[in-house]
């Protein structure tokens, strides 16, 4: 059996139905992480604020 698509990827592509959203899939946190601590200052850098 095939992996399921995402439903982002479903929308995108043209291919999202109704009928055949699944309402339990989990929805991702749209939060950026906290900086590590093990990162060096270049990284840092990168990392942004």
């Amino acid at each position: 059996m095939r992996k399921p698509k995402p439903s982002g990827l479903k929308l995108v592509t043209g291919t999202d139905r109704a009928d055949r959203a699944n309402p339990d899939e989990p929805q991702p946190d749209p939060a950026c992480p906290d900086l590590s601590d093990h990162l060096g200052n270049e990284a840092r850098v990168e990392w942004g604020p």
